[in-house]
């Protein structure tokens, strides 16, 4: 009924459509925000490191900080925040939200 060209056509309109709407639901990444967040979290896990300076899980933890200080400084924050938030958790404290 249809020609192979006008399918054709309207699958490609309807992927260009679908390319576009997707393109509003992108969250933006805002860098300087993800740098605070990782400025808050560290913030948080020195604090809590020196509380728990005796424990056996604080060595640990530290190694971590230092691992997700790297990561935030490369550039990849969200990965650094992440380890920020493990070793915090390690040594039983739930992060601080960092937005």
């Amino acid at each position: 009924m249809y020609s192979k060209h006008i399918i054709t056509r309207w699958r490609g309109l309807s992927l260009a459509s679908l390319a576009a709407y997707a393109c509003l639901f992108v969250p933006v990444f805002d860098p300087a925000e993800s740098l605070a967040g990782c400025s808050k979290l560290q913030s948080q896990l020195a604090e809590q490191i020196e509380i728990h300076a005796g424990s056996s899980h604080s060595a640990t933890a530290a190694a971590m900080g230092a691992k997700a200080r790297k990561l935030c400084a490369s550039g990849k924050q969200a990965q650094g925040l992440r380890t920020y938030a493990k070793a915090l958790q390690i040594l039983g404290v739930q992060p601080i939200d960092p937005k």
